[in-house]
């Protein structure tokens, strides 16, 4: 059993048997780490492997890699009714060729909207901002039915609390000793109270955007874990995109060389920034991110002004 590849992996329920890389693509070969499986006829627990079978199933990108699982789904025989059955693969949609965690991101990335106006997007953005307070209360609900009761923490106008608000909330409670210890627990992806946003479509976000006189962009590209940056980019570019962040903390200087070449190809507006969100929730200092600490030109800017006038132009 390749111990590392399958802590690379992070598969919960998964074991990764050996690896192989293209230029392109990863293959992991894995196994459920499950020893016996239910029949699914009579409910007797077997542990006879009766035959292993190969299925092809589709994972996470891993840095700008597609991620091919080589998935081990083992046939095994009933002690009890003497029948043959395939086990059942937690971490895989019923017929279906990807991973639980790729159906649920492949579609979730951020898009910036740069000098939008005001008037125009406030109910849409009321409207959102409802699904958030939604999304919050259920997770708060998802830690009371696990023992954490805890009130929904209330901010100023105008502002959803999220999970880091709820992280300190539990840390108030007693339940925890820093908010790492809770999403670690309890509010990270795929935790037990964790809850999906409210999404909805890249081409509703991005005609969302420019009707209210916003240039769309591409916020960090190279932290979104659900394709390929260059098949996500040609969609969103059809959809409307105008952007892309390419300057960002987390980019490499090949990231960066390859965005531009991008943005070159698309004829797409250039930004950047340092992601700064303030403070860091358990007191410590933020290392990582610093306001301003790319020192980006204030020549980037004049780009996106003058998208925002000609979208403000067209739609007056």
């Amino acid at each position: 059993m390749n111990k590392l590849m399958t802590k690379l992996l992070n598969l919960p329920g998964v074991l990764v048997e050996n690896s192989q890389q293209t230029e392109d693509t990863l293959i992991f070969f894995v196994k459920s780490d499950k020893k016996t499986a239910l029949c699914p006829r009579c409910g007797q627990k077997s542990h006879r492997i009766y035959q292993n079978q190969r299925h092809l199933v589709k994972d996470l990108p891993l840095g700008n890699r597609e991620v091919v699982l080589c998935v081990n789904r083992r046939r095994f025989k009933c002690g009890n009714c003497q029948k043959p059955f395939s086990e059942m693969l937690d971490f895989v949609p019923e017929k279906k060729n990807f991973t639980h965690r790729y159906a649920e991101t492949k579609r979730s990335l951020h898009i910036l909207g740069f000098y939008p106006d005001a008037d125009k997007l406030r109910e849409p953005l009321g409207d959102r901002l409802q699904g958030r307070f939604r999304r919050s209360q259920q997770i708060v609900d998802n830690l009371a039915a696990l023992g954490y009761p805890i009130q929904l923490p209330k901010l100023g106008e105008g502002m959803a609390p999220g999970r880091p608000h709820i992280a300190m909330a539990l840390v108030k409670a007693g339940y925890v000793q820093s908010p790492t210890e809770a999403f670690d627990r309890w509010l990270g992806d795929n935790k037990p109270a964790y809850v999906n946003y409210e999404k909805f479509s890249i081409i509703e976000g991005i005609d969302l955007l420019r009707s209210c006189g916003a240039v769309p962009v591409w916020a960090h590209p190279y932290l979104f874990r659900g394709g390929i940056v260059e098949e996500v980019l040609k969609e969103l570019v059809d959809a409307g995109l105008m952007g892309v962040e390419v300057y960002h903390p987390s980019h490499s200087s090949k990231d960066i060389r390859n965005l531009k070449d991008l943005c070159a190809y698309y004829g797409l507006i250039m930004t950047g920034g340092s992601d700064y969100h303030g403070p860091n929730a358990d007191n410590r200092k933020d290392t990582e991110n610093t306001l301003n600490m790319l020192h980006l030109p204030l020549e980037l800017l004049e780009p996106i002004k003058v998208a925002a006038n000609s979208l403000k132009t067209v739609n007056s």
